[in-house]
């Protein structure tokens, strides 16, 4: 499994691609009907329960940010990834920066990319919220760049925590911190 850094003192993992089946919830069931789902027509469409200000509206955020690491994962398309980042936030710039220079070389990345069992909400006060997150890591193969030998990186169950601050009427994410 590929690593990139933090903005704490915790790495982040490097995105992994290609979902295609629907984010799970916190029971480990399929999302629900309106969750993001990311899709090679395109990136995964914002929910509209993304707009709201409560524990709902942070988590369906954090499964549109996951769909959409996938999506960018798969493609090498950044804009949408990049607009959900504060401008502060090393991890949503490491996670980034790690698709593109994949693919600025030529390169690809190949799996099921991230998938979220779990979201639970641990705070949420005035503009910002701190969920719990469970994610598989699914297995990937990484080509750096063109004619590159592929890379075979085993996939692994990952706790996280998401932070998320409110900006502009919009959730965006902060930091994400692997839980070791």
């Amino acid at each position: 499994m590929v690593l990139i850094s933090a903005c704490s003192s915790n790495p982040a993992p490097a995105p992994l691609p290609r979902s295609s089946t629907p984010v799970e919830t916190s029971t480990g069931a399929p999302s629900p009907a309106g969750d993001p789902v990311a899709s090679p027509d395109g990136p995964p469409t914002m929910p509209a329960a993304v707009q709201g200000r409560g524990a709902r509206s942070a988590k369906a955020f954090v499964r549109y940010y996951i769909a959409t690491i996938n999506y960018a994962a798969t493609t090498g398309d950044l804009r949408r990834l990049r607009s959900l980042g504060s401008h502060n936030c090393g991890s949503c710039m490491a996670i980034a920066h790690n698709i593109g220079r994949i693919y600025e070389a030529g390169g690809h990345i190949e799996g099921r990319g991230w998938r979220l069992h779990t979201v639970r909400m641990l705070q949420i006060t005035g503009q910002d919220a701190t969920l719990s997150l469970g994610v598989t890591l699914e297995p990937e193969i990484v080509v750096k760049s063109t004619g590159a030998q592929a890379e075979h990186h085993q996939g692994a169950r990952q706790p996280m925590t998401a932070f998320l601050t409110r900006t502009r009427g919009q959730w965006l994410l902060s930091r994400l911190d692997l839980v070791t």
